[in-house]
């Protein structure tokens, strides 16, 4: 029987122009998350990219439910619906990140916090323990330009890692990096970004969700 597909479409984000219907299960967990005030974009960009790759309807459902799980910690977490505080956060999560450091990057002043939560996933998804992760961010956080210092940590510590082919003995080389921005009108030496980080695998990892961690967790 011919699968019936909703109105449903998500444009893809993965450098194309095509479009994807969802089918009624998927569009179904995505409605769920907007009705509950969740960026639902979010599921709709990870069960879109699914699809496109040709991961089974049912892999993709398990991957978006567990994110939407992911989205409702998060939200009662921080105790917000604001959607991209609330996706960076559960980002975060999913990459390692306990509620207690999540709590306590939460205390960036406002215009960066989006930007201090994101990195520490990324820095997570590289590979960084939690303690080096929140010691990098904090660092960058309280410079003097904290806003430049949040965007190159993440970048920077991309780069070091794919020189040096691990994290290991590169927190204290990032720690003087960041704290160079604690003099005014100090930029770090260019660093080139060398993508997504790690941490978006594009369904390398369906059968499992990286970095669980946290009570909430199912086992």
């Amino acid at each position: 029987m011919r699968r019936v597909y909703t109105a449903i479409t998500v444009l893809l984000l993965a450098g194309t122009a095509s479009a994807v219907e969802l089918p009624p299960e998927l569009s179904e967990v995505i409605e769920q998350a907007r009705s509950e005030s969740l960026p639902a974009e979010v599921l709709a960009s990870k069960a879109g990219e699914g699809l496109s790759k040709g991961i089974p309807v049912s892999r993709v459902k398990s991957v978006i439910e567990s994110q939407l799980d992911d989205l409702r910690h998060a939200s009662k977490l921080i105790g917000s619906q604001n959607p991209e505080i609330v996706a960076a956060t559960a980002r975060a999560v999913r990459s390692g990140a306990t509620d207690k450091a999540v709590l306590r990057i939460q205390q960036s002043p406002n215009e960066i916090r989006v930007r201090a939560i994101t990195s520490l996933g990324d820095l997570l998804a590289l590979g960084f323990s939690e303690s080096d992760a929140v010691r990098l961010v904090l660092t960058a956080t309280s410079s003097l330009q904290p806003d430049v210092a949040v965007s190159q940590l993440a970048p920077a510590a991309a780069a070091l890692v794919t020189r040096k082919g691990s994290t290991e003995g590169i927190t204290n080389e990032l720690n003087l990096k960041m704290a160079a921005y604690r003099a005014p009108l100090t930029t770090l030496p260019a660093d080139t970004h060398t993508g997504n980080n790690g941490n978006n695998k594009a369904y390398g990892h369906l059968a499992t969700s990286p970095g669980k961690s946290g009570e909430h967790r199912k086992k």
